[in-house]
């Protein structure tokens, strides 16, 4: 009984990891019908951003987050997805949240014009209920890394107190990510599940579009992208 009860706990990551990986899929498909994508990976590690203004910023958010001791070396491959001169992430619903926001008030963030921040610290308001759907689950609630340091969490689904050591650390991770393309000078375009894009009089979530667009909606979503790119070099 215990085992099957602990199964049933990862039912909405598994749901969740699956529909991610369709969505990440069809919006690599739409992009390379414009852009030409290339084998360039940016392995992205915090010894890498050495110099002492990203020392402060990184210490400035992990200290705003509760971090305790020493930073977590974090390395991350790649970005998932590399087009000529930019990349591209695809924001789930993990992504959202109290953590998230409290990331988004560093100051590199009014420079990054392919992050709509005003957009994303709403999403951190409004969505973090669906964060909650698929973020209470074990491995993503919290982990013995991200206890280390951020702390002992609360338990899943109690975001009162010190609530959830997993997503103070995904949050950090996804800010490590900003710092290293401002860093770097990469063009970083971050969409989100939660954007809207205009069919037929009518605003869908890029969380449903996604799934199984058909051509009109295709293309759509193109012409929103190009002007997201067009934005993001202005």
């Amino acid at each position: 009984m215990v085992e099957f009860s602990s199964l049933l706990t990862l039912i909405p990551k598994l749901l969740y990891l699956c529909g991610m990986n369709l969505r990440t899929k069809t919006l690599h498909k739409i992009f390379s019908s414009k852009y030409l994508p290339n084998g360039d990976e940016h392995y992205i590690h915090c010894k890498k951003m050495a110099d002492p203004i990203s020392q402060e910023q990184l210490e400035q958010v992990y200290e705003s987050l509760g971090g305790k001791g020493e930073r977590p070396c974090v390395e991350i491959k790649g970005y998932q997805m590399t087009f000529g001169r930019f990349v591209v992430e695809l924001d789930d619903q993990l992504h959202f949240n109290r953590y998230r926001q409290v990331t988004l008030r560093n100051d590199i963030y009014p420079n990054m014009h392919g992050v709509d921040l005003n957009k994303y610290r709403m999403y951190c308001r409004k969505h973090e209920n669906e964060c909650l759907k698929s973020g209470a689950a074990p491995g993503v609630w919290t982990s013995p890394l991200a206890e280390k340091h951020f702390g002992r969490s609360e338990e899943p689904g109690d975001l009162g107190l010190n609530g959830a050591a997993g997503w103070k650390l995904i949050a950090y991770q996804q800010f490590v990510k900003d710092l290293f393309a401002v860093r770097n000078q990469i063009k970083l375009l971050r969409l989100s599940i939660w954007d809207e894009i205009m069919v037929n009089r009518q605003l869908i979530k890029l969380n449903d579009l996604l799934m199984s667009p058909t051509d009109t909606q295709a293309e759509l979503l193109l012409k929103y992208i190009e002007r997201r790119i067009i934005r993001m070099y202005a």
